[in-house]
């Protein structure tokens, strides 16, 4: 590529950045219409550029309301699932620097043709068939990089399920957040929400191993029910129930499943499929404990739950819906 064609494609995707920040300040501050959501989808249409630009933009965003409530908080150590403001110039500023930090090396990588990118919008689900008989769902939110070769993948963000083709002589690789994950014959799943990556290991085995030269960090080879949580500093393994993997999983059949979870924490993964936010105004109602099935998009449904089985206040501020004492 030469310089002028690299400078080219960097000021391309900076425009890019700011166009997919401009989209979600508009909607983060309650102007939107159906004449917007239109406008939005067919911009989002012209080009996998701009749908690439918007998850990212939406991710700096999410991210920059995240480690706004990280830093408030007296425990940094537990979620306390309450949604701090954060001013819209400072979130644009967020989304900026992630296309900045790529470079121009890496506006070169994402548009080369020697792979396939496929991304999914927050709710979306699609399901990617590769030319070698494996076949690949992904979740809400994911941007998801295939080798041309069909055997190594990249998952840049979010969640997908992976069953794979084995092939011996080559084996599949997904890498993810420092990690590869390699096939020995095996049904998994991948999620990386950018703090750590989550690997459930459904059927036959994989080895999940650091990519970016941390020695201290001991390999793990995954066997059905295992789930791996990988940080940048360490690999934790626990045993599940073959039940307890398919609740997990539900998302593949467009459910939520909660057994005894806080509150907090359902209403981050309602969060992960839906532009209705659901808010936890305090710590006590965040540590309470709910359970029950839910369609990813039931939001309604769910605050129904929470108000009516745990006694608490739901109201609608704006585009979400409050959940307090």
């Amino acid at each position: 590529m030469t310089e002028f064609a690299a400078q080219n494609g960097a000021v391309g995707a900076e425009s890019l950045a700011e166009r997919a920040a401009a989209w979600i300040e508009r909607h983060d501050r309650g102007e939107w219409s159906e004449s917007d959501k239109s406008e939005l989808n067919a911009w989002l249409a012209e080009s996998p550029a701009h749908v690439i630009a918007f998850l990212r933009a939406e991710d700096a965003w999410r991210r920059a309301d995240r480690l706004s409530a990280l830093r408030i908080s007296h425990d940094a150590g537990e979620f306390i699932g309450e949604r701090r403001s954060i001013s819209p110039l400072l979130k644009i500023v967020a989304s900026l620097v992630v296309i900045a930090l790529l470079g121009v090396a890496g506006v070169a990588y994402y548009w080369q043709p020697r792979e396939a990118i496929y991304a999914t919008m927050v709710g979306g689900h699609q399901t990617v068939a590769l030319a070698d008989g494996s076949r690949v769902e992904l979740g809400t939110s994911t941007v998801l990089h295939v080798a041309a070769n069909h055997r190594t993948a990249w998952l840049e963000k979010g969640e997908a399920y992976f069953q794979i083709k084995h092939d011996g002589t080559q084996p599949f690789a997904v890498k993810s957040g420092g990690y590869r994950i390699t096939d020995l014959g095996t049904g998994f799943a991948v999620r990386n929400d950018g703090l750590f990556i989550k690997v459930s290991l459904v059927e036959g085995r994989a080895r999940l191993e650091p990519t970016d030269g941390q020695a201290y960090v001991r390999s793990a080879l995954l066997t059905p029910g295992d789930v791996a949580v990988a940080t940048p500093t360490s690999i934790s393994v626990t045993k599940t129930t073959a039940q307890s993997l398919l609740d997990e999983l539900g998302w593949r059949r467009g459910m939520l499943i909660f057994k005894h979870a806080p509150l907090s924490d359902a209403a981050e993964e309602f969060n992960r499929y839906n532009a209705e936010h659901i808010v936890i105004a305090d710590r006590s109602v965040a540590r309470a404990l709910i359970g029950g099935s839910f369609r990813t998009s039931d939001v309604g449904v769910f605050s129904r739950a929470v108000r009516d089985l745990l006694g608490f206040h739901v109201e609608k501020e704006g585009g979400d819906v409050v959940i307090s004492r």
